[in-house]
């Protein structure tokens, strides 16, 4: 029921004579008190410095921190969840770096973010827009969260896919720029255009 017309049905039963009777349900959200029905966006603001986050000090460019995208995909995650309670991720999908974040303020007061995360809602789905600006807006990532009432069943396989041989380069150092604290990929099994083991 909208809010306008609620507020209405609620007058109108107040103001009647005799007996009256009234049965509430089902879970209160939110988004009733919008004029539209619409789900709220959430922002949300992190403060990313050393003591935060220490292991991104061997996440580094030229002795400069940068944030690793799968840990603004991790924010993503955690922002749809937030942000739909009663739903769950699917996926997060068209993930696009349009800049990269490097922590120029790491060990001086450190870098603040801003996820921002607005819904479309189609019954038992909803597609978040998820965006990460740095504090004076400019954009550094976005993309869309698939949400589902429906609880999906997680595979419990990788697909298989079609990989050529690595040919044993060393990971660290001529590909991948972890510092000992950042290092946690063991063995390359093979990699082509449709993925990497």
């Amino acid at each position: 029921i909208p809010l306008d017309i609620g507020a209405k049905m609620l007058v109108d039963e107040l103001a009647a004579t005799g007996p009256a009777a009234a049965v509430f349900g089902g879970e209160p959200r939110p988004e009733a008190l919008l004029s539209d029905g619409s789900t709220p966006a959430l922002t949300l603001e992190l403060l990313i410095n050393r003591s935060s986050h220490p292991q991104l000090a061997d996440h580094a460019i030229q002795g400069t921190p940068v944030v690793p995208v799968v840990m603004v995909v991790e924010w993503f995650a955690r922002a749809a969840r937030a942000h739909c309670p009663g739903y769950h991720l699917k996926g997060i999908h068209d993930v696009k770096v349009l800049r990269g974040i490097k922590l120029s303020k790491f060990d001086n007061g450190g870098d603040r973010l801003i996820l921002n995360c607005a819904s479309t809602e189609d019954g038992h789905e909803q597609t978040l827009t998820l965006s990460m600006t740095d504090a004076n807006g400019r954009p550094h990532y976005r993309a869309q969260a698939a949400m589902s009432r429906l609880r999906q069943t997680p595979q419990t396989k990788p697909p298989a896919l079609q990989l050529d041989d690595w040919g044993g380069t060393p990971i660290y150092g001529d590909v991948l720029f972890h510092g000992p604290d950042f290092q946690v990929v063991r063995e390359v099994e093979g990699v082509s255009d449709e993925g990497i083991a």
